[in-house]
């Protein structure tokens, strides 16, 4: 989820629409897109977790600025940490634009085409051992 807009956000970055003004080669493009890709990828990391901070000093003084029982300031903390997520979450998609893409069928809602997507990526799993490798590897391997 956070890199989902990234493709998009370079892809209309300033500097690539520039180079591609200019008659950038397919090369120089690519390497543009690596740079800005890593480099806005970091910088949105690096907000993230400048917020987390901040928000870890704010609820760390509303916890014990509280005299009142700790289930109380867990609640209450629990409480902060959601409406500044959801504050976040309503920042990010009100300014980004919905990426295009192809429709749902009509008899279909997300959930079950979704599922059926995994369903068939699934019985593809002998066609793509390099794939589920790297899926395998990346659940043990993260966090």
């Amino acid at each position: 989820f956070y890199n989902a807009f990234l493709p998009l956000l370079i892809e209309n970055h300033e500097t690539v629409r520039r180079a591609q003004l200019r008659g950038a080669t397919i090369p120089e493009l690519a390497f543009l897109h690596e740079h800005l890709s890593t480099r806005t990828s970091a910088q949105g990391f690096s907000f993230g977790f400048a917020g987390l901070i901040l928000n870890l000093a704010v609820t760390l003084v509303i916890a014990l600025s509280l005299p009142d029982s700790q289930a109380k300031m867990a609640r209450l903390v629990c409480a902060f940490v959601g409406v500044w997520s959801l504050g976040f979450a309503a920042i990010t998609f009100k300014r980004l634009k919905a990426r295009p893409g192809p429709a749902l069928p009509d008899d279909a809602d997300i959930v079950s085409f979704s599922l059926s997507r995994v369903q068939q990526t699934w019985r593809k799993r002998g066609q793509l051992p390099q794939l589920f490798r790297f899926l395998g590897s990346y659940f043990v391997f993260s966090d």
